[in-house]
This record gives C-alpha cells, sequence and structure tokens, in this order.
C-alpha cells in the first residue's frame, strides 16, 4: 500500500502517494472526494483509498454527525491552521483536517492514516486510528457557528468538563493562540 508525502504542502498530500505522482479517480461523496490514487505506470487498479476534502467548498465545514460536532479544514484552511497551530514543532509529519467534538484534532499521520489527537497534549503518542463516518453529513448549528468550546483549565492539567466557569466560547484564531500556549505548558511541566 502506497502511503502519503508528507514533504509536500498540504494541499498536495491529499492527492500525492509515495515517490510518484498519483492520478486521482474523483467520485463525490457528500462534502468529501473519495479519491482512488494510481502511479502513473500501473494498471487500473488503484494503490490506495485516500479521502480528500473537497477542493469546491471556499470555507470550512462545521456542524454535527450524530452525536459529534465536527470542524473539516479546507485545504487551504489546514495550511494555515497547521502553521497557526505550530504543528511542525508539536506533531511534526501530521497534516490537520480538522476538529471532533471541540478537543480532538482530525489529523492524517505519517503513514497515511487517519487519526484523533488531543488538541493538549498535543502528542503523537496520544493519536488513535479514526475513521469519518460515510457519508458526511453536517447538520449546521448557529448557536457553535464559528465558535470552538474551549477550558480554560484543560481537563488534562486538572480543568474541570462539569464546572460552568471552566468553560469559554473562543475563536478559531483564539483556539491556535491557547493551543500553543498550553501545549508550551504542558511540554515545560514534563521536563521538554
Amino acid at each position: 500500500m502506497a502511503t502519503l508525502d508528507l514533504s509536500k504542502r498540504p494541499s498536495q498530500r491529499f492527492f500525492e502517494v509515495g515517490n510518484g505522482k498519483a492520478t486521482p479517480e474523483i467520485a463525490s461523496t457528500g462534502d468529501f472526494y473519495t479519491a482512488w490514487a494510481r502511479s502513473g505506470r500501473s494498471s487500473r487498479r488503484p494503490k490506495c483509498k485516500l479521502f480528500a476534502h473537497t477542493t469546491l467548498s471556499k470555507t470550512m465545514n462545521e456542524g454535527w454527525q450524530n452525536d459529534d460536532h465536527l470542524i473539516l479544514f479546507t485545504e487551504d484552511e489546514s495550511a494555515k491552521a497547521m502553521i497557526a497551530y505550530d504543528f511542525d514543532r508539536f506533531i511534526p509529519g501530521y497534516a490537520l483536517v480538522g476538529l471532533k467534538g471541540w478537543d480532538e484534532f482530525i489529523v492524517i499521520g505519517p503513514s497515511g492514516g487517519l487519526h484523533v489527537v488531543p488538541t493538549v497534549p498535543l502528542d503523537a503518542s496520544r493519536a488513535v486510528s479514526y475513521v469519518l463516518p460515510q457519508p458526511i453529513s453536517l447538520q449546521a448549528d448557529s448557536h457553535f457557528t464559528k465558535k470552538i468550546k474551549w477550558y480554560l483549565k484543560p481537563l488534562v492539567l486538572g480543568g474541570s468538563s462539569t464546572d460552568d466557569t471552566n468553560i469559554a466560547w473562543i475563536s478559531h484564531a483564539q483556539h491556535a493562540e491557547v493551543v500553543r500556549w498550553w501545549n508550551e505548558q504542558y511540554r515545560q511541566a514534563q521536563g521538554h
């Protein structure tokens, strides 16, 4: 099975496989494309299946998928968010897809698999395999649009999920700032 080439910029990662260029055969599936990546000299059989966010969407998709609130970034938003969250420093080799339930990032790992990892601590050792529900059918909720639920003191550092004074609704830019700050605090506490 081919793996994603993570040396490419995020917008290329979705459609290039291994050392060769992939020729995606795209079939629309809700808000996502299912891309069958093939190398240029292979037979018509696909080498691997990749999920990539639709390039037709200009802004992130967010809403409820069953009991989970998902925020799914476009390719451009993913590239900008990876810089804002300092992915190269905290979780190198991973590509950001979105957020699950405000507390977890949805990421593509170095081997090409989809995972969730806590926003704090943002640590590759805490990545867990994840499968996006198919088909994606996000139900928008105006109460949460462009907002992220944040625990002022993260749960991993002793914060409470039931204390209303520990909860704030913040913007995406504020989220990137506090995620970076708390991950730095966590690293210092761990002696890194």
